[in-house]
């Protein structure tokens, strides 16, 4: 959460939120094969297959509560990513990214060419 309420009015919270490049969601999966019908079912359904998101896309804010500028970070291959601000775009380090305070982060499954494939 990015803004918060502080009694009558809305401030926006500047601290910065660590977020992976990677999300590992199997711990939270359940296999598809043994669906769980009871709560007691739960901890055998789940799922040992990995699956692991990667990071394509931020949005970031500046500014304060009453106004601001949203930018984006867009991955455009292996480490490569893209600052979008208005009309200007411009190549940026992963790091950068990572320092980024994020508002919306967006994560989906690896391509060809992706962030895993290049590390292995």
């Amino acid at each position: 959460k990015r803004f918060r309420a502080t009694g009558r009015s809305m401030e926006k919270v500047n601290e910065k939120v660590p977020f992976p490049l990677e999300l590992e969601l199997q711990p939270y999966t359940v296999n598809r094969q043994k669906q769980p019908t009871h709560a007691a079912e739960l901890e055998s359904s789940l799922s040992t297959d990995s699956l692991i998101l990667e990071l394509f896309g931020v949005i970031e804010h500046s500014g304060s509560f009453q106004g601001g500028h949203y930018t984006a970070y867009v991955r455009t291959g292996a480490s490569r990513w893209r600052h979008c601000s208005d009309t200007h775009v411009s190549e940026v380090s992963q790091a950068h990214v990572l320092g980024a305070q994020g508002f919306m982060l967006f994560y989906g499954q690896p391509l060809i060419g992706s962030v895993t494939q290049e590390t292995e």
